[in-house]
């Protein structure tokens, strides 16, 4: 039997054996509680609509705001309870303030009420009343519907009018019609609770990264960047290599998650945040690079070879010498310039070339190391053919004396050579610059 030190706790309890009658307590009124004798049948007579808690709050409290249980007061020997919030799966409605509460101290609770006076116009007798997402322990006539907001039932529109309207609130009888984010657990939904075809790479925001399982024939670490190269039947995943800047047929398509150990599968991200890396030779914000050095690696120089694949794959998030870190994004990664490999044959066609790229001047020979002056020519052209013709007066003969000279700045340099003073130079060269 319960006695009344607990009658804060337990409003009425019974304890019933057999058909005998037994003693429980209930609300006298006046705060106090009286000690009641029945029956088992004289028990299933009596209309409880309501169950009354004296309750702890560290806030104030008014008559009407709806609250959650928060934990226990020992000192008080009650709950402890806050406004329940609609703005967060964890704060539903479980009872509704009966007296105003100034905060640090008790006051009356209890699972069911009424409230008179409400403009309940923009409803109908027998509408929902729902936990308020906008203001913590109120109501509104409005579901809620926030990605973490919870839609919770607390009561009916019992009159509807714009100033006398009532609102019958029962917790008992709450009815959670959805839950928010925060009421899943942590991994909760996993690829079989989702439907094919529900979530789609268009319903992905892009810094969200997508998980791959592929398979490798050589170990991998964690942060390496792959390209892909085949398909594995047996696995039924994608298989990987190490990306390679050092030909442009490598790019960086996925980022190592997981260890793999060679001749297995592992898994792959298109976003990936490194830590503890030396980043120090850049700053927030800049390009990373795929490396051409060594395959699978990063760099913070852009590759410039010939045959280099200059992509940049994510960008400094911290500079540090020790803790620097690395968001690698191969979902928007920018290939900012191909290399000889990525070009098919014959693919430059002569109108893809700009104006005067091959060109060839007439001038007269010099004297050996003597400069011969080509207007235009500059550091970086190409020297195809230096023809003398012997003699200038009188041609006679032609002669290639390619070797003797390099470009210059508005001239070919020419070290020694022939003495070509009486002769007339043909000189073909590619304007590169």
């Amino acid at each position: 039997m319960v006695g009344p030190g607990n009658a804060k706790k337990y409003p009425y309890n019974v304890m019933i054996k057999g058909l005998s009658a037994e003693k429980f307590y209930l609300p006298n009124g006046t705060g106090g509680y009286e000690e009641v004798t029945a029956t088992p049948d004289e028990l299933n007579t009596l209309n409880l609509l309501s169950r009354k808690y004296t309750v702890y709050s560290a806030d104030a409290l008014n008559a009407g705001d709806l609250l959650h249980i928060t934990g226990y007061d020992a000192s008080d020997d009650v709950f402890s309870v806050e406004k329940a919030d609609a703005d967060t799966s964890g704060k539903q409605a479980q009872l509704i303030a009966t007296e105003a509460n100034e905060g640090a101290t008790t006051s009356e609770a209890a699972d069911t009420y009424e409230l008179l006076d409400l403009n309940t116009n923009s409803a109908t007798v027998g509408d929902p009343v729902y936990l308020d997402a906008t203001t913590a322990g109120n109501w509104t006539l409005s579901k809620p519907t926030g990605a973490d907001q919870i839609a919770q039932i607390v009561g009916r529109v019992k009159v509807k009018s714009t100033d006398a309207g009532k609102i019958a609130f029962n917790v008992v009888k709450t009815e959670i019609v959805a839950f928010g984010t925060s009421a899943l657990q942590a991994d909760a939904i996993t690829s079989a609770k989702i439907a094919p075809a529900t979530v789609l790479a268009t319903d992905i925001a892009p810094d969200v990264a997508r998980k791959f399982t592929v398979y490798c024939a050589v170990p991998l670490a964690i942060g390496e960047l792959l390209h892909i190269s085949s398909y594995d039947a047996s696995d039924d995943v994608f298989t990987v290599e190490k990306a390679d800047a050092d030909t442009s047929g490598k790019p960086a398509q996925l980022i190592a998650s997981s260890v793999n150990a060679g001749a297995t599968t592992s898994e792959a991200r298109d976003i990936q945040e490194l830590t503890t890396l030396d980043t120090n030779t850049g700053n927030v914000g800049d390009p990373v690079y795929l490396d051409p050095a060594t395959a699978g690696n990063w760099t913070l120089t852009p590759p410039t070879g010939a045959d280099q694949l200059k992509q940049i794959v994510g960008r400094i998030k911290v500079k540090s010498a020790t803790v620097g870190e690395i968001v690698f994004n191969t979902v928007e990664a920018e290939i900012v310039a191909f290399g000889s490999s990525a070009l098919q044959p014959a693919s430059v066609l002569k109108t893809k070339l700009a104006g005067g790229f091959s060109k060839v001047t007439i001038a007269d020979g010099t004297a050996t190391a003597t400069d011969v002056t080509v207007p235009g020519m500059a550091v970086g052209d190409e020297l195809v053919s230096v023809l003398a013709l012997a003699t200038k007066a009188a041609i006679t003969s032609l002669a290639d004396r390619t070797s003797e000279y390099v470009v210059g700045a508005g001239k070919l340099v020419k070290a020694a050579g022939e003495n070509e003073t009486s002769n007339q130079l043909i000189i073909v060269w590619n304007d590169l610059t």
